[in-house]
């Protein structure tokens, strides 16, 4: 079993990675608006690419935008003549790393249209940055990069839309938004759609997929995925293992808050043709609290779950409606479990809306569908596991708990401490035929 620490030291380090800016963009800046210009202003409005190249350019003098509004008044296709249909591009972010964005940027309705090889649109969203009212549409493809709008949101992120066809070949992964959403970040309101493909080949090291952000550390809620999301793991040059692949309709990985969202996905980890890797519909692996979301399509990986493949905190009120296909697969979860002395030790443990715990919980929640596993006993949960931990300098046994779920219309019961069963007549389908009564 992977830990929740491990995980997360993985994203911390792929942050570091991903820090570098890149060195080309589409077509140099010719300022519409002079530097000048731009920093006297507190309104700035764009209306071409020449106009939005010249924002990075201030970008890279160290401006943050703070106390700034950048409004877009038409939409702008980032081709390589700048015409719908124009030839691909590469392209540097609008907005450096290093400096970040602090201000507010509404795309006031309009589109970002892109056929671009490399970078995310926007870069790094700080604390106090707005991102709003923006559409993103067209084609990304490259290796250099892993979030879409930016790489790490600190901000705000409210009411845009990205509707994009991703087929990258990355040592990390791509998510829709962002590859993570911080403490301080929210997305809100937001939706995606389109496909997301990534042949993955790091070695024995992590692929996140997510169909908003990759690692929520923050709030997501009222959002919406329509997409395809398909994570191929591939041995690299000289490697013997295959990176291991962490897929989430809204996260790969979550220990912050995601409620009120919905997936509509089919979900698809793979390495040479074999399922691999956990997937969740809403969140891989998860920290935190997921509450009152859905998910409806397919998933089909090693290790899944409808709402998450491995649950270390909440899971309350969700509604799956799913196939799920794969070896160690169940209704709800791959594994409920509380976590063990190193999320303790590293502060991990994450407090939730209701506050600090409990973990591994199930609770409200309803799934209908079907399950081909290679276990027809395991019902609900594939794993059920209390774990001793210290807290407060004692050892305490922490029972997970399943209440009050339903499975296909009935009610779940507790039989055995590691397992949960469905009543004869709700049905379960193994190896091609149902079971259960």
């Amino acid at each position: 079993m992977r830990k929740g620490l491990k995980l997360f030291s993985l994203f911390s380090a792929a942050m570091i990675f991903f820090t570098a800016s890149f060195d080309v963009w589409a077509n140099p800046p010719k300022s519409g608006q002079n530097i000048q210009d731009l920093q006297l202003n507190s309104v700035i409005k764009i209306s071409n690419l020449s106009e939005l190249n010249s924002l990075r350019e201030l970008s890279e003098t160290g401006e943050n935008f703070q106390g700034k509004t950048i409004i877009l008044e038409n939409d702008i296709y980032i081709t390589k003549d700048q015409t719908k249909d124009g030839e691909s591009v590469e392209f540097k972010s609008i907005f450096s790393k290093n400096a970040g964005f602090k201000g507010v940027f509404d795309g006031n309705g309009k589109t970002l249209h892109f056929n671009v090889k490399s970078g995310e649109v926007l870069g790094a969203v700080s604390e106090g940055g707005v991102v709003k009212n923006l559409n993103v549409c067209g084609s990304f493809a490259g290796d250099l990069f892993v979030g879409i709008l930016a790489f790490n949101n600190g901000g705000l992120i409210e009411n845009c839309r990205i509707d994009a066809v991703v087929s990258n070949d990355v040592s990390q992964g791509v998510c829709a938004f962002c590859f993570q959403n911080d403490k301080s970040g929210v997305i809100r309101n937001c939706e995606v759609k389109g496909k997301l493909l990534i042949d993955c080949m790091n070695g024995a090291g992590m692929c996140q997929m997510g169909g908003i952000c990759g690692a929520n550390c923050g709030l997501i809620e009222f959002c919406q995925v329509s997409a395809e999301l398909l994570n191929i793991a591939k041995r690299g040059e000289g490697s013997i293992g295959f990176p291991h692949a962490e897929t989430g309709g809204i996260a790969a990985f979550s220990e912050g808050i995601v409620r009120n969202c919905s997936v509509v996905a089919n979900i698809i980890n793979e390495a040479e043709g074999e399922f691999y890797g956990t997937a969740g519909g809403l969140i891989s692996v998860n920290n935190g609290l997921v509450e009152n979301s859905t998910f409806k399509g397919t998933i089909a990986a090693f290790r899944a779950g409808g709402v998450v493949g491995d649950n270390y905190a909440v899971l309350k009120s969700c509604k799956v409606e799913a196939k799920i296909k794969g070896r160690e697969v169940a209704e709800f979860a791959g594994s409920n479990m509380w976590g063990d002395e190193s999320l303790y030790d590293f502060g991990i443990y994450r407090a939730t809306s209701e506050g600090k715990g409990p973990q591994g919980v199930v609770d409200g929640c309803e799934f209908f569908g079907f399950v081909d596993s290679v276990d027809e006993e395991r019902v609900a949960v594939f794993e059920n596991k209390s774990v001793g931990a210290l807290l407060d300098g004692k050892e305490v046994l922490f029972a997970p708990k399943i209440t009050n779920c339903k499975i296909n219309g009935k009610i779940i019961k507790r039989e055995v401490d590691s397992h949960y069963t469905i009543p004869a007549g709700a049905g379960r389908k193994m190896g091609g035929k149902m079971v259960g009564g």
